[in-house]
């Protein structure tokens, strides 16, 4: 399905406010500075600068708002939560439109049921924003001739990014629903030609890099220094032709990835490993996958200086290193930062938000039948009370797994649980869990905490059986390892 298609429906949707905010007389015969900031109320025009009158607007004013040029800086902070996400999408509307983050930590945009950002014109631009999103379309939407640079796009729920134009030194990664960490798609009519460069693309359900040509005659897909992988018996790298006339090859060097395979019953897909040999197929290591952390860790032996500088390659990385920093660039949207020789800096890093004692009374309970995901710790009859610790305070994400059937296969030199399927069977048995679509978020202090959990996820009761409860803190653009708890649901 090519992208002008998957977004025509929220494009009529913001038609009405398109035309109120015109007639308001926001349109200019030059480009303009728009800002947004989290908790915003002001929906312009104008969006102006903190500490100015009337002040930043809100996010989907200040990006829905935006003529012709003009630019969009996003403030930093949380804009909603995952347990009250933005349930409407933020469309880029007009040509050579730059988003990009003001100087701090990364911003980060919640969405819900429904598309994330979608940038939609020629010259559009987008740079430096976290995009979490739980389901619905895609979290990110590139149309043709627009760009993004330095973004990390996660989704619980759906497609992490679907793009027609270029996306580098980003992170596109996929964790639960049905649907690719990175799909490449294009609506043009002619052929059409587009670069990856420096991205983590990682799915732990389903494909990894899934490349279709859409409607174009004909689709080139130039990638250089990328990680894709896929999951549960998908294949990292998948190339589908639509058709005998909708051709699409693929010319990928310098990058790491195990699996590719041509799928479609027609011919017309081409792979090419370019240049021959250049590829890795060794795992790399990762801070912390499981919970979104791909920077590399000093034993990544398959991505560290592994990739290759085409006089191309964008300045900095995901964190805002330079973009080479050893005998040549990193593979991945991250570069390694070997640590400084001589003695530790005075100033000791700063220690990553930790849950623990994460306990939850009782663990075998009913699903309450209306009411959110968590509330205060309160007595009632059904739910169960939730406790945990903080080192800090922090915002603190839970999502909920559920334990399936899985076969034990190797990858790499790791052994990872898959989902059953037919070159499978005979493996052994093992159980994969599975993360069901919706999360929330609790605000929690230093020391004890405590809520109340329904049983519910997305408006609607979890379902008799086993599972269990995952929860992530971050504070302060940090994210900590995941804790969890196993628990039962009872009629």
């Amino acid at each position: 399905m090519a992208i002008a298609r998957v977004i025509a429906p929220v494009r009529a949707a913001l038609a009405l406010t398109l035309l109120a905010w015109l007639f308001a007389g926001s349109t200019s015969a030059s480009a303009a500075q728009r800002y947004a900031s989290p908790g915003a109320t002001n929906e312009g025009p104008p969006c102006t600068a903190p500490g100015t009158s009337p002040g930043p607007c809100q996010i989907r004013a200040a990006v829905v708002g935006a003529q012709d040029g003009d630019e969009v800086i996003v403030e930093p902070g949380d804009y909603k939560d995952a347990g009250s996400p933005m349930t409407d999408s933020v469309l880029v509307q007009h040509a050579n439109v730059t988003v990009h983050a003001a100087p701090g930590s990364m911003p980060r945009l919640f969405f819900g049921g429904t598309a994330g950002v979608a940038v939609d014109f020629t010259g559009d631009s987008i740079s430096g924003i976290d995009i979490e999103a739980s389901g619905g379309d895609p979290a990110l939407i590139l149309a043709e001739g627009a760009s993004a640079d330095r973004m990390f796009v996660h989704t619980s729920g759906g497609t992490a990014c679907r793009v027609e134009g270029p996306i580098d030194d980003s992170v596109c990664w996929m964790d639960g629903g049905a649907g690719d960490a990175l799909f490449v798609d294009s609506s043009s009519t002619g052929p059409a030609t587009l670069t990856l460069r420096n991205d983590t693309i990682e799915s732990t359900v389903d494909f990894g890099l899934y490349v279709a040509p859409g409607n174009s005659s004909s689709m080139t897909l130039n990638a250089i220094n990328v990680i894709a992988h896929g999951s549960n018996g998908a294949p990292d790298v998948l190339v589908k032709p639509a058709g005998s006339m909708f051709a699409v090859t693929v010319n990928i060097g310098y990058s790491n990835f195990v699996t590719h395979i041509i799928g479609g019953t027609v011919t017309g897909g081409t792979f090419n490993e370019s240049p021959l040999g250049s590829n890795q197929t060794t795992p790399p290591a990762f801070v912390n996958a499981a919970s979104g952390d791909f920077r590399e860790l000093a034993t990544s032996t398959g991505t560290i200086d592994r990739g290759h500088d085409d006089g191309a390659l964008g300045p900095l990385d995901l964190d805002g290193n330079l973009r080479i920093l050893g005998a040549a660039p990193d593979i991945g949207a991250y570069e390694f930062a070997p640590p400084p020789l001589g003695p530790p800096p005075v100033t000791p890093v700063a220690a990553l938000a930790a849950v623990s004692h994460l306990g939850m009374s009782p663990t075998a309970f009913a699903a309450a039948t209306r009411g959110p995901s968590a509330s205060a710790a309160k007595h009632r009859h059904v739910g169960t009370r939730v406790s945990f610790k903080l080192n800090e305070a922090a915002s603190v994400r839970f999502t909920v797994q559920r334990p399936a059937p899985g076969r034990k296969v190797k990858h790499g030199k790791k052994t990872v649980c898959q989902r059953p399927g037919k070159k499978n069977r005979r493996s052994k048995k093992c159980t994969r869990y599975v993360t069901l679509p919706g999360s929330f978020t609790v605000a929690g202090k230093a020391g004890s905490n405590t809520f109340r959990f329904s049983g519910r996820l997305r408006h609607k009761k979890l379902r008799p059986g086993r599972y269990r409860l995952v929860a992530i803190a971050s504070a302060g653009g940090r994210r900590g390892r995941p804790t969890r708890k196993a628990f039962r649901i009872i009629r």
